[in-house]
C-alpha cells in the first residue's frame, strides 16, 4: 500500500522526497527503499520539527526516500 501511495504522490509531483525517524523499524524501511542519512544532513525543515528536536531520541535513525 505504501508503494502505491508513494508512486501516486511522485507521479503528481507534489512530493519528491520522504523523511522519517525511527528507533525500531529501520530494517523494514530499508526493505521499502529508504536509506539512512546523517542527522546533520536532514533539511532544516525536518530538523525544526518537534519529533526531530525533542520527541525522538538523538539515537533515532534519520531515513530518506527519493520519489522522483
Amino acid at each position: 500500500r505504501m508503494a502505491r501511495n508513494r508512486d501516486a504522490a511522485a507521479i503528481a509531483g507534489a512530493i519528491t522526497r520522504l523523511y522519517l525517524l525511527t528507533t525500531t523499524a529501520e530494517p523494514v524501511f530499508v526493505k521499502w527503499g529508504f536509506r539512512r542519512m546523517a542527522r546533520q544532513d536532514a533539511p532544516s525543515a525536518v530538523q525544526r520539527t518537534t519529533e526531530f528536536s525533542s520527541l525522538c531520541p538523538a539515537t533515532a535513525a534519520v531515513m530518506t526516500l527519493e520519489l522522483a
